[in-house]
């Protein structure tokens, strides 16, 4: 009996602040088209378009992640199942597509156990997977992530350096060479495809593009540059900002 066709699955890590919420939009909205091209976009369990479980059921339960606490995800034997079984149920689903997974989240996997996981997720012995990774100027992605951080009046920056919420010049969530090494380790240098956003936002003044053309989206669907923003800033917590400068809290 021959094997089935090994599939490939397009797998964007991130980073944060690098367009992510934009490209989720835009891949959701055009679920449907993307299948006629053959390419199927995961649905995921908490969250549509942005497939958090992905990265917090494999990160190590110790580790800080924003959505491993909106969600109560700790990695349990329980939840990763269900992942596993979810994901596997996509596959079987769209065997004749391209598949595509997206979570910003993926970048804050750093260790070998964790990747580990997330392959077993995956199923990745039966995949080609290649990776994305969209990377900007350090210091304009740590000035960022310390907004999104004060956005929120139930968090607080951090001064300890293992912490989500360090956003020092020396931080580990701008380290991208780490992300680089543990992500080649276990997919290869090779599978994985770097996006400069910077270089993106100065040519066209978008990374939507750019993203979607190395997930081999058809030219014809390419949004033009500019024309996708996400808010997802809410008025509330526009309220909440307000409110927690005038040493109120809400």
């Amino acid at each position: 009996m021959s094997k089935p066709a090994r599939q490939t699955l397009y797998l964007h890590i991130g980073t944060h602040k690098t367009g992510s919420s934009s490209l989720q939009y835009w891949l959701g909205q055009n679920r449907i088209t993307l299948g006629k091209a053959g390419l199927a976009f995961f649905t995921g369990r908490f969250e549509a378009d942005n497939h958090v479980e992905l990265f917090a059921d494999p990160m190590r339960s110790e580790r800080e992640a924003f959505s491993k606490d909106k969600y109560a995800l700790n990695g349990t034997k329980d939840s990763l199942k269900r992942t596993e079984g979810l994901f596997a149920k996509f596959k079987k689903l769209n065997r004749e597509s391209t598949l595509i997974a997206s979570t910003e989240g993926l970048s804050l996997l750093r260790y070998d156990d964790e990747i580990e996981r997330l392959k077993a997720i995956l199923g990745s012995e039966n995949l080609t997977v290649k990776i994305i990774l969209v990377v900007r100027d350090k210091a304009d992605f740590l000035e960022s992530f310390r907004k999104q951080i004060l956005k929120h009046p139930e968090r607080e920056l951090s001064a300890d350096p293992s912490s989500i919420n360090y956003v020092e010049p020396d931080s580990w969530l701008a380290n991208y060479e780490e992300i680089k090494a543990v992500w080649s380790r276990h997919f290869g240098a090779d599978a994985m495809t770097v996006i400069d956003y910077d270089a993106e936002m100065a040519r066209d003044g978008d990374v939507l593009p750019a993203v979607l053309r190395a997930m081999e989206v058809p030219a014809a669907m390419l949004p033009a540059p500019g024309s996708v923003r996400v808010n997802v800033d809410s008025w509330k917590s526009a309220l909440r900002r307000m409110l927690r400068k005038l040493g109120l809290n809400f």
